[in-house]
């Protein structure tokens, strides 16, 4: 994950400060040696956002001063973001046995995991 990332970041720098993408090295200051300005750093910022879908706070951009840190940086806040979207633990499996009242046929099983549309799909059965 970490090479897909930097890879679209190393595109997405480039092409927002003007510079080849073999200038960009870990190592490389974006203020001292790309001449990044905090107009320039706004830009940047708002265009990593947007392509990652990731908030990047003001805490971590004070710490950005080298390319490396911003795709660290990046990739740190997209894995966080990725572990907030994947539930832990899968929804349980559950089945569910509805019976008619009597002298009504038509006994009806249910088996499937614990979703709202689940949960909802029994409870209308059961009302019919």
């Amino acid at each position: 994950m970490h090479e897909f990332i930097e890879s679209h970041l190393r595109y997405l720098v480039a092409d927002r400060l003007g510079v080849g993408d073999q200038e960009l090295v870990p190592d490389v200051d974006l203020r001292e040696d790309l001449a990044v300005d905090s107009l320039d750093l706004l830009e940047l910022v708002l265009a990593v956002e947007a392509e990652f879908g990731i908030a990047l706070p003001e805490r971590v951009l004070d710490r950005v001063r080298r390319y490396g840190d911003l795709v660290e940086a990046t990739v740190a806040l997209v894995h966080l973001r990725r572990q907030a979207e994947q539930p832990d633990d899968p929804p349980a499996c559950i089945t569910a046995h509805i019976v008619p009242p009597e002298g009504q046929g038509g006994e009806l099983d249910r088996v499937g995991w614990l979703t709202p549309y689940t949960a909802q799909t029994i409870g209308e059965d059961a009302l019919r």
